[in-house]
């Protein structure tokens, strides 16, 4: 009967510990339409009804962004609209968000989108920043 209870004990031990429970779904994964770009300051950005810009986050964290709209580098946006394929990656924020946020762009590539908090919401995922930014986009696929 002992080894019995120890046989189920170690079985039950095993199938608790699983891969799947150190695996972490990444929900950022799919292409997005770029909808709107909030600012701190009340200014929003919104691609026009010719215009698209479409962020497509891969299985090997890479972020391709891929866009029409044609905006001077001086506008706040430009970086948010222009064409590029940059890394991603997930952290955890002790600091400020006391969450999980997402870096677009690293310390060695030159072209940084920064750090944010995100949430998605069925078909609608939304990036925040500290300084009150916020970028809502709408799932394409």
């Amino acid at each position: 009967m002992k080894k019995l209870i120890l046989f189920l004990c170690i079985s039950f031990a095993t199938l608790s510990c699983s891969d799947d429970d150190t695996k972490e779904e990444n929900i950022l994964i799919g292409k997005w339409k770029l909808s709107k770009i909030s600012y701190f300051d009340s200014n929003e950005y919104m691609p026009k009804n010719d215009e698209y810009v479409h962020y497509t986050f891969t299985n090997t964290n890479n972020l391709i962004i891929e866009s029409n709209v044609n905006l001077p580098q001086e506008d706040l946006s430009f970086q948010f609209t222009n064409p590029t394929t940059i890394p991603y990656s997930f952290h955890q924020d002790n600091e400020f968000l006391m969450e999980k946020v997402v870096r677009l762009g690293n310390q060695s590539n030159s072209y940084q989108l920064g750090t944010y908090g995100f949430r998605k919401e069925e078909n609608t995922l939304r990036l925040y920043e500290y300084d009150g930014k916020v970028i809502r986009f709408e799932k394409i696929q």
